[in-house]
């Protein structure tokens, strides 16, 4: 199976529905079924920094997407 890199953009873009790229990566993940999808632990460290100042319902919706995201690349 052929690896992809995702970025905080990406993470991003895909989890947050009022992002402008949103509805392009969804159908950018869409199509990389047959990917796996790679990141570093620093993105991650990013994607959850961009969420850190919000409420505390927009923090730990960011930490469970994160978990969800992390379950699909089979690193939890």
């Amino acid at each position: 199976m052929s690896r992809f890199f995702v970025d905080t953009f990406y993470w991003i873009a895909l989890s947050n529905r009022r992002d402008q790229w949103h509805a392009r990566v969804r159908a950018f993940d869409d199509a990389l079924a047959a990917y796996r999808l790679d990141t570093t632990d620093e993105v991650l460290t990013e994607f959850l920094t961009f969420y850190s100042e919000g409420m505390s319902h927009t923090r730990r919706q960011a930490a469970l997407r994160l978990e969800s995201g992390l379950k699909s690349l089979g690193r939890v």
